[in-house]
C-alpha cells in the first residue's frame, strides 16, 4: 500500500521516504567530508613546494647579489690599481726617456775625450817610428838600447838621402828591439823615437818603401792605426784602379794623390 502510494505521485511522506531522504545528504555530505582533506593536502602540499622554492630562489639571488656587490668592490679597487700602474708606467717611461737622453749626452762626450785622447798619444807617438826587416848582428845582445841605436843610425845612413851617420845618432832619442812575435820570423823590429824634424824627414825620404826587405811605419793609438789601415786598403785599390797616380799618407789618417800631369798633390780621402 505504501508502495502504490509512493509511485502514483502523492506528496505524503512515508516512514521510507524519509529514511531515504535522511540517508542520501548524509552520506553526500560525508563523501565530501572524506574528499575534500585530500585536496586541500595537494594544494597546500603544491604551495609548500612553491614557497620552498621560492625561499631557495631568494637566497640564491641573495648570494648572487652579495657575489656581484664583492666583485664591483674587486672592479673598483682593480680600477684604482691599473690607474696607479698606468701613473707608474708613466713615470717609468719619462725616466727611462730620461737615461736615454743622459746616456746619448754621456756616449757624446765620452766619445769626444776618446777623440782628444787618441789625438794627444798621437801627438806622443807622431816621433816614433817602427822599422821592420833590419838584421840583428849575432853580437846583438836582447834589449841593448845602444846596439839598437848604432844598427839603426848604420841602416838609416845608407838607405836614405842623408848619409850622416852621426846625424841619426844625435837625433835618436831611444832605440830598442821589440818583443819576438812566433807568428812572424825574422828580425824584430826596431821601435825608435826621433827629434820630430828627423821623424818627419824620414818619412817624406822612405815612407811606403821597403828598401831591402826594411819597411818603416809611425805609431799610432789603435784608432788611428785602424783608420790607417783602411786609408791603405783604398789607396792599393785606387792606385790599381788609376795607372800613373802616386797617393801618399797625411798625419793622421788622410790620403794625398798627385795624377799624371798635376803639378802638386791634392786631398783624396780623409779616414
Amino acid at each position: 500500500m505504501y508502495f502504490t502510494e509512493s509511485m502514483s505521485g502523492s506528496n505524503k511522506r512515508t516512514p521510507s521516504t524519509i529514511s531515504m531522504e535522511e540517508d542520501g545528504p548524509q552520506q553526500k555530505v560525508t563523501r565530501q567530508e572524506e574528499e575534500a582533506p585530500a585536496w586541500a593536502a595537494n594544494m597546500q602540499a603544491t604551495l609548500s613546494d612553491v614557497s620552498r622554492k621560492m625561499d631557495d630562489l631568494n637566497a640564491s639571488m641573495n648570494l648572487m647579489q652579495l657575489t656581484v656587490a664583492s666583485h664591483e668592490e674587486q672592479l673598483i679597487a682593480i680600477t684604482q690599481k691599473v690607474g696607479e700602474n698606468e701613473s707608474t708606467i708613466e713615470g717609468v717611461d719619462a725616466d727611462v726617456t730620461r737615461v736615454k737622453e743622459e746616456s746619448h749626452d754621456l756616449k757624446v762626450q765620452m766619445n769626444e775625450l776618446q777623440k782628444q785622447v787618441n789625438e794627444i798619444k798621437d801627438e806622443q807617438l807622431r816621433c816614433t817610428l817602427v822599422f821592420y826587416g833590419i838584421a840583428q848582428p849575432h853580437a846583438e845582445r836582447l834589449w841593448d838600447w845602444a846596439q839598437a841605436e848604432d844598427v839603426l843610425a848604420g841602416w838609416l845612413s845608407k838607405n836614405t838621402s842623408r848619409r850622416e851617420k852621426q846625424y841619426y845618432t844625435d837625433s835618436i832619442v831611444r832605440a830598442h828591439r821589440g818583443a819576438h812575435n812566433p807568428a812572424k820570423p825574422g828580425p824584430r823590429p826596431i821601435h825608435a823615437q826621433f827629434t820630430w824634424k828627423c821623424a818627419d824627414a824620414i818619412m817624406r825620404d822612405i815612407g811606403f818603401k821597403t828598401i831591402g826587405g826594411v819597411r818603416v811605419s809611425r805609431c799610432f793609438s789603435k784608432a788611428t792605426t785602424a783608420r790607417r789601415n783602411d786609408a791603405l786598403v783604398y789607396r792599393r785599390q785606387f792606385i790599381g784602379d788609376n795607372a800613373g797616380a802616386k797617393v801618399k799618407m797625411n798625419y793622421p789618417a788622410s790620403l794625398a794623390v798627385k795624377k799624371p800631369g798635376d803639378e802638386r798633390y791634392s786631398r783624396l780621402k780623409a779616414f
